[in-house]
């Protein structure tokens, strides 16, 4: 299916005229700086797990090769369950693992978890 080549699916409700006049507030999040350094450092988090290889940023990284760093077991876990129900492709799974790996580093670890698994599976369902 061709929604499967898209990496995040993401519903959005359209603005109101009442937001885009100023009259109901839309909930504030992180600042532009405070995203922009987390982006910062979770790609400098990338290019240090992938140094010594032709990429850096998860983005490039062939499915194969992402394949070889399988997260742990329970978050391998998750993975297995959504392909026995039918939740993910094969190449559901690969683009799974590389939002894994980003969530992973925006959050500032080191290791895919199954909550990370769960997260990047969530943003390839639109929820």
């Amino acid at each position: 299916p061709i929604l499967d080549r898209v990496d995040i699916h993401q519903h959005m409700r359209p603005l109101t005229k009442m937001h885009l006049v100023g009259a109901t507030s839309l909930p504030q999040g992180e600042s532009s700086r405070t995203v922009g350094e987390r982006v910062q450092e979770a790609r400098h988090r990338a290019a240090r797990r992938w140094a010594g290889t032709p990429w850096r940023v998860n983005a490039e990284v062939p499915g194969s090769q992402l394949r070889k760093r399988l997260p742990s077991p329970a978050a391998v876990q998750v993975i297995e369950d959504a392909l026995a129900r039918r939740q993910l492709t094969a190449r559901g799974v690969d683009k799974v693992l590389r939002i894994a790996w980003t969530e992973a580093d925006l959050a500032g670890c080191d290791d895919v978890t199954a909550t990370h698994i769960r997260q990047a599976m969530a943003l390839r369902q639109g929820d």
